[in-house]
């Protein structure tokens, strides 16, 4: 899949550049960004839990979440998907 090797190259790029920790929104939209110049567009997604209350946003290629732990996405019910 052409969309996960592009993720693993921005990756190895990211930490030349900004810390994902706690800045998921802004890697999101860095990683939409990177992927779009290649001709790829997949899905930001914004989720929200509310035990406790929390907020975070991924990149997914249909079923595929590229950016962030499985584990992690399915504590949030997805909000907006764009």
């Amino acid at each position: 899949m052409r969309a996960a090797e592009l993720t693993s190259v921005f990756r190895r790029l990211r930490p030349y550049f900004f810390t994902p920790k706690g800045n998921c929104l802004f890697h999101a939209l860095a990683l939409t960004n990177f992927l779009s110049r290649y001709g790829l567009f997949p899905m930001w997604v914004f989720g929200v839990k509310t035990d406790p209350w929390g907020a975070h946003s991924w990149v997914q290629e249909g079923d595929f979440i590229l950016d962030t732990n499985p584990e992690k996405v399915c504590e949030f019910t997805p909000i907006l998907a764009v």
